[in-house]
């Protein structure tokens, strides 16, 4: 026997003897799994089949995706049958899913002594497969945008994902890159960064199994405005735009969906950004945010133009605006504004008309706040009538001070 054939039948006897000690050992039933691919596919396709049942049972539905996407290649009928039996416990309709309920790492079992090489692959299979059917069918966890789909769109959308085992250091994203593509987390973590305004980077979040990234740049079509990095060796399911569109073409009912989780996401964001919402309590914000209605506007699109009466209130969910000035025949750029900022509020609240104009410099998504609404809803909300009131004010002294300023600068440069 070669050297490399006894080192992979010593891999496969010390996997089989860790799952023998840890029927639940998920790691070592993957593990195991993927080193009997090359010659015995069968098991190593039960294996799999067996890690996402257990995934799945465990609340762990990213996990259980990974497993059931590698059985497909072993068994296409298997890894069928294992989707949709995800669809059934997690997708539209389920009585099992539980939205109060958070995923949780399962506790390891306690493990017994390692069977010293004397336990087969086929019986640590059997030990697994006896173990994951006695756990309990307990309530599950909700994950956004699959619980929302029929069977048919989830069976769509775990396709569309690849399957990216990621050693640790690896950048998955970077600042600046195009959003083609969002990602799950299914095992390990992720950092979220941001180079600082001194070079180094600052650590935004930390993903663990569950949590999803990448699907602002993708929705809204823009730059990644972070940079994303395996903290730990990682597991990640990537959703490429192409598939998703393709799905949303072929199923009015997932674009329905994914637009919603977008919409909410968005939405969520801005909660976080904007100081509109500063003042009001989880209920009120709900409430507020349900009186506007989203739109988008296409690079170079008008939200509000100078000199003409503003259509309303206006609070950017994601991309970019500049807010210009006229100044004799040029068109100054003032500053530009993003995802949090709010527009409108000068006219509102003087009831003059519009002392800029906005135009966007990306895709931008917009949730708008008609005059009329506005009228009607003020006096519910103090607080965020006077958030409105100071920025107005101070807005209007930052176009004095830049007009001024702009006015300096010509006087030097003719002299």
């Amino acid at each position: 026997m070669s050297s490399s054939g006894s080192s992979v039948k010593k891999e496969i006897t010390g996997l089989a003897d860790q799952l023998a000690s840890n029927p639940l050992d998920t790691t070592a039933m993957r593990a195991l799994a993927h080193a009997l691919r090359g010659g015995q596919r069968d098991l190593a396709a039960r294996l799999l089949a067996t890690a996402a049942r257990a995934h799945s049972a465990l609340g762990q539905l990213p996990m259980a995706i990974v497993a059931a996407r590698e059985v497909e290649p072993l068994d296409a009928a298997l890894g069928a049958r294992l989707v949709a039996e995800l669809a059934e416990a997690y997708g539209r309709g389920s009585h099992r899913v539980d939205p109060a309920r958070r995923q949780q790492p399962p506790r390891p079992p306690e493990s017994r002594a390692a069977a010293g090489g004397r336990t087969t692959p086929a019986d640590a299979a059997a030990g697994a497969e006896a173990a994951v059917a006695r756990l309990e069918r307990a309530p599950l966890p909700r994950f956004p945008l699959f619980h929302g789909l029929s069977p048919a769109s989830f069976a769509k959308l775990a396709a569309a994902a690849a399957v990216c085992d990621l050693p640790a250091g690896e950048i998955v994203v970077d600042v600046g890159s195009p959003g083609e593509s969002f990602f799950v987390v299914a095992g390990g973590s992720v950092l979220i960064t941001r180079p600082g305004e001194d070079g180094a980077d600052v650590v935004l979040s930390r993903l663990r199994a569950g949590a999803l990234f990448g699907e602002m740049a993708l929705l809204t079509e823009s730059p990644r405005t972070a940079r994303a990095t395996c903290e730990t060796d990682a597991v990640l399911l990537e959703f490429p735009r192409r598939g998703l569109e393709e799905i949303a073409g072929a199923e009015p009912e997932f674009a329905a969906v994914l637009a919603d989780y977008t919409r909410d996401r968005l939405v969520a964001n801005l909660m976080i950004t904007s100081g509109l919402f500063a003042p009001l309590d989880e209920e009120a914000r709900a409430h507020l945010v349900a009186r506007f209605q989203p739109f988008s506007l296409q690079p170079a699109q008008t939200l509000l133009v100078e000199g003409e009466e503003g259509g309303g209130l206006f609070a950017i969910l994601a991309g970019d605006v500049a807010i210009e000035k006229r100044s004799g025949r040029d068109v100054l750029t003032v500053t530009r504004l993003g995802p949090g900022d709010v527009v409108g509020e000068i006219s509102l609240i003087t009831r003059r008309p519009a002392t800029a104009t906005v135009r966007a410099t990306t895709r931008v998504h917009v949730l708008g706040l008609s005059r009329e609404d506005f009228n009607a809803i003020v006096g519910e909300y103090p607080g965020v009538l006077a958030h409105l009131y100071q920025l107005a004010i101070a807005r209007e002294r930052d176009l004095e001070r830049f007009l001024a300023e702009e006015v300096v600068e010509a006087d030097d440069y003719l002299i």
